[in-house]
């Protein structure tokens, strides 16, 4: 049991960490291309003024995402993600829905290759595996103790602040989509970088890429993105089945 758990909550804690930042800046999508669905007219709306220049400093463009994010309620979103292990030699491919409502409550839903249930909460994250009769919880302080993408989530963080962004230089400036390198100033940190392509047009996310320091990767792709629809409370409530296992600090009980 306790190895299983070493194997499984290694990838999927960083794909929560780390595949959150996607889903905060692509929260940033206030318009219909692409899929997207405009539920609510608080939302911002992107307008010619809003357009940065064709050469655009990186921090520009981190503005710009900060700004839009700020106004934000909730969001729903498909995705892909894609992670490749150096440890194990392994890929793995998966696919789901995330939904996020402010203050700091984010369910990620796994639906292939197999069911999986993951709730980050205030107070608590639980790792829910239906197929094992497992739970996993754990203190999310572990996770906002440092420079992380989920502490900027949870309105706790400054991207400018916390990392070092460059404009990658295959961005040209006839390109649609921005590539940024965000790297973390924090030396502790468990991310050695984290990469964006943005779109030009309107500082949409397409994609994050992150790297963590054992060199395991983790893309993270965005689709049918809703900004603020309305999420009641009950969709972030979770109770432990009462036949679970509970693994606490990999600890089972």
């Amino acid at each position: 049991m306790q190895r299983y758990y070493k194997s499984f909550i290694l990838p999927i804690a960083l794909a929560v960490t780390l595949g959150s930042l996607g889903l905060m800046l692509a929260a940033t999508r206030s318009t219909a291309d692409d899929g997207t669905k405009q539920t609510s007219a608080s939302a911002p709306v992107p307008t010619a003024a809003d357009h940065i220049p064709a050469k655009p400093a990186p921090n520009t463009i981190v503005d710009q995402l900060q700004a839009t994010y700020q106004k934000i309620r909730t969001y729903r979103t498909m995705f892909t993600q894609e992670t490749e292990s150096t440890i194990l030699h392994t890929s793995r491919s998966s696919s789901g829905r995330i939904i996020f409502k402010k203050p700091g409550k984010m369910r990620w839903t796994y639906e292939s290759p197999r069911v999986q249930e993951i709730f980050l909460l205030p107070d608590r994250i639980y790792i829910y595996l239906p197929e094992e009769r497992q739970v996993i919880t754990s203190d999310p302080g572990e996770y906002l103790a440092g420079v992380t993408p989920t502490k900027f989530l949870m309105g706790m963080g400054n991207l400018k602040e916390d990392f070092t962004v460059s404009l990658i230089q295959d961005t040209k400036p006839a390109d649609t989509v921005y590539h940024l390198r965000l790297v973390p100033k924090e030396s502790k940190s468990q991310i050695t970088s984290i990469d964006l392509w943005v779109r030009s047009k309107d500082f949409i996310i397409d994609a994050t890429e992150s790297v963590d320091v054992m060199g395991n990767r983790t893309v993270v792709r965005f689709s049918r993105q809703e900004i603020n629809p309305d999420l009641p409370e009950s969709l972030f409530s979770f109770e432990i089945p009462k036949d679970a296992e509970i693994i606490t600090d990999g600890l089972s009980h």
